[in-house]
């Protein structure tokens, strides 16, 4: 038996996006809505790099973002996921007799030649 599911929470709005400071120039980013230090509330992170603010978010951790003031790098905890499209639940059948062979020439092959791989790499 597994305990109870949480309802699922809708995004946060600018008025929940709180910034609790780390230090001068870094800032831990929580939903408002969530209690505490409740790891559920992590948006991600804001360091002040020079004259900009580098934002990472949860779910996110290689990819950075850049903006001028800590009110633009507010918003960006407001946008949803949109540039990485859901894969397909189930991949559609491929036909292993539909590729015909002959279609595909051989990588290492030069004008109907084997041709050596430092050969056909130009320096």
């Amino acid at each position: 038996m597994s305990g109870p599911i949480a309802p699922k929470r809708s995004r946060p709005t600018r008025r929940d996006i709180v910034f609790h400071p780390l230090s001068s120039t870094e800032w831990r980013v929580a939903d408002g809505r969530i209690p505490g230090n409740d790891l559920r509330g992590l948006l991600g992170f804001v360091q002040r790099s020079g004259e900009l603010f580098e934002v990472v978010r949860m779910g996110q951790p290689f990819i950075r973002h850049y903006c001028s003031t800590l009110e633009e790098a507010a918003q960006q905890f407001l946008r949803p996921h949109t540039f990485i499209e859901e894969m397909p639940k189930s991949l559609p059948e491929v036909d292993p007799d539909a590729a015909d062979d002959d279609e595909f020439e051989d990588a290492s092959a030069v004008d109907g030649k084997d041709a050596p791989l430092a050969d056909s790499v130009s320096s």
